[in-house]
């Protein structure tokens, strides 16, 4: 099939270089210390009532 835009063949491409080039940060660390940011960050969810 023919490219349905006028300028299909100037459309420039665009890719990651690698996987490595946007990390994403790593998740909050388990734990059931009620100070601990993963309680709380779970707790905000669960008292929104998200399942």
């Amino acid at each position: 099939m023919d490219g349905v835009e006028p300028h299909w063949n100037k459309i420039r491409t665009f890719v990651l270089d690698s996987a490595q080039q946007f990390k994403p940060v790593p998740p909050t660390p388990f734990s059931t210390d009620k100070n601990s940011q993963f309680y709380k960050e779970a707790l905000e969810i669960y008292e929104m009532g998200i399942t």
